[in-house]
């Protein structure tokens, strides 16, 4: 991460951040502001993904069980066809479940083995490998922040040594109670910013 230049002056305090200035920082607080921050930054990409994934499980379920098929399968008594959240197919070699976004009745035989198998040159096929890379690039991502807001957190011992450094920390910090005053510690946080959309 490129170093950036250390954040020596803030700006006058709003009266929520008065109120948060000398809470001592535990163990557990800053896991919740890590899971706060993390979340803000990447839960909605990554529920977009989820919905493309169960988008592209839906397809490939049509694509398996055709309407007339399925409309077979719907007519026969319940617990007659295994219901499913998924199925096994494999894209050009690659065999993985696809997500279908509910449960939807199967055929007993795609319980254990892959349901069809695509080219890698199917449209099915491209689509899942982008779907894929594109979940891999945001996790790589949300690590490296991980990492990074991480060691902040851990360098600053109270809120007021966080807000100090890291102001834009403020909206995350609601929660907290007064407790005494710690020294405030300096760490070089711009990067950051950017990586959590802040």
């Amino acid at each position: 991460m490129a170093k950036a230049p250390s954040v020596t002056k803030q700006a006058t305090p709003s009266p929520e951040v008065a109120s948060l200035q000398h809470v001592r920082l535990t163990k557990d607080h800053r896991k919740q502001i890590l899971a706060k921050m993390l979340k803000h930054a990447f839960e909605e990409r990554r529920e977009a993904l989820t919905k493309e994934e169960s988008n592209l499980g839906l397809s490939i379920y049509h694509d398996i069980y055709p309407t007339i098929l399925q409309n077979k399968m719907k007519a026969l008594p319940d617990g007659f066809l295994p219901t499913r959240g998924s199925v096994r197919v494999s894209f050009g070699g690659q065999v993985d479940a696809v997500i279908l976004g509910r449960s939807l009745r199967i055929s007993e035989y795609h319980q254990y083995h892959v349901a069809k198998a695509y080219a890698s040159d199917d449209p099915f096929s491209i689509r899942y490998f982008e779907i894929e890379k594109a979940i891999a690039s945001l996790r790589e991502e949300q690590e490296r922040a991980r990492v990074a807001t991480k060691s902040v957190l851990e360098s600053c011992s109270s809120t007021k040594s966080l807000l100090a450094v890291w102001p834009e920390v403020e909206p995350f910090l609601v929660d907290f109670r007064k407790n005494p005053p710690v020294m405030a510690l300096t760490v070089c946080v711009k990067d950051l910013n950017q990586q959590l959309r802040l």
